[in-house]
């Protein structure tokens, strides 16, 4: 949380927890990436 307030991510089932690796891993990947390109890789896995 930055500031006391939590990021919801969808992508990773709710808000980051910014001591989980995997959380960490998510918040890189989907970073680098336009919004296009998340909404292709949400609507793949739908």
């Amino acid at each position: 949380m930055h500031y006391g307030v939590p990021l919801w991510v969808p992508e990773a089932g709710g808000v980051i927890d910014p001591d989980n690796e995997a959380h960490d891993l998510i918040v890189s990947v989907f970073g680098g990436m336009s919004k296009g390109e998340r909404g292709r890789l949400t609507s793949a896995n739908s």
